[in-house]
Parts: structure tokens; sequence; C-alpha cells
């Protein structure tokens, strides 16, 4: 399954699809917010922060996120993804495939980490995404907490 997604920006043509999964892990998700986060940069590339998918060679979306580098303290740089929802019913297999396309998205972005932060629960996919991730070497380093103010 090497190289079946490819993470790339959200464009008009795929907002739909990208809204009716984003609204999988936030309901509310107005399709007028996900569209002002498709805004591209001068250079033609996405803004940090923008929407982005995992696709299909269909070219269908199987997964949406944000995300934005910064350095290490360690040294070197760090892609953090947020925001990630994943379409519903989806495989183990298929979570370990997106995982392959984040992962690669970083390294095209030259970045040496990689940090995946998602909503809390998603009781359409059967398999946990927390499991996914430890099971290919993920681990919790670091606190991350929230509210509604």
């Amino acid at each position: 399954m090497e190289g079946a997604f490819e993470a790339r920006p959200i464009c008009r043509h795929s907002l739909a699809a990208a809204v009716a999964v984003l609204r999988l892990g936030v309901p509310d998700a107005s399709v007028q917010a996900c569209k002002a986060l498709c805004q591209r940069d001068r250079r033609g590339g996405p803004k940090p922060g923008a929407l982005m998918g995992v696709f299909d060679r269909r070219d269908y979306v199987h997964a949406v996120f944000r995300a934005r580098m910064e350095p290490v303290l360690q040294g070197g740089s760090r892609l953090k993804i947020y925001d990630l929802v994943l379409s519903d019913a989806i495989a183990a297999l298929f979570v370990s495939a997106i995982v392959d396309a984040l992962e690669g998205y970083a390294r095209a972005m030259g970045c040496d980490h990689l940090t995946v932060a998602a909503p809390q629960g998603n009781e359409f996919n059967s398999v946990p995404l927390p499991s996914v991730l430890e099971s290919r070497g993920f681990g919790h380093h670091g606190l991350l907490m929230g509210r509604r103010l």
C-alpha cells in the first residue's frame, strides 16, 4: 500500500469532500470557514495553517488536517499536524498508509520530526488513531489540553 495516499492542499474542486470529512470530527465546521483556510501564499503554495487533505489515487479525500513547521529545541524542524480528522469506518491498514503520507509530506517540507494532534473522538472510526500511531513508534512527548472559552 506504499504510496497509496498523498498529502496536499485542498483546492476548490475538493472542498466539498474535505468539509464532509472534517464534519466527522468537527460537526459545526462551515464551508465558508473551510474555504477561507484554503488560501495560497504568493508562490502558490498553501499558507501556514491551510486546510490540507490526504488523497488516494482517485482523488478521494480520506483525511483532512492543518500543519505548521517550527524549529525543534534540540535542532532540526518539526511538522505539527493538527485538526486531523479521518474519514469514517477506516481500516488500520488505511490509517497506517495515511500516516505514511503525513510522514512523506513532513520529509518533503524538510522536517525531521512529526507530531500529530486530532480532535478528541470520532465515533465513526472503527480504528482508533492513537493505537496506530503508537504501533508506528509515536509516543507521548508532552501535554496538550484545552477548553472552550
